[in-house]
């Protein structure tokens, strides 16, 4: 009996500590995207963005009216 009491109690911990973690993720919208300038501006210039950003930042990226596809090859050229 005591036996079962400290697995059920084991067992109540780890969901207590698990559960907060689960809400927390579940609020995250992912689906929320940045403006080209924004994520440019979030790696601290262009020449950073392009080697840092990720595939998703890049899409966005390359859409966008601005991009000059010469800074960019440049900008892996002095990379």
């Amino acid at each position: 009996m005591i036996r079962f009491l400290y697995n059920t109690f084991i067992l109540c911990c780890i969901i207590a500590i698990a559960s907060p973690n689960v809400v927390a993720q579940s609020n995250i919208d992912f689906t929320a995207q940045k403006s080209a300038e924004k994520i440019i501006d979030s790696y601290g210039g262009f020449n950073h963005a392009v080697i840092n950003m990720t595939r998703d930042e890049w899409e966005v990226v390359r859409a966008w009216e601005g991009f000059d596809e010469n800074a960019y090859l440049e900008s892996l050229r002095n990379f």
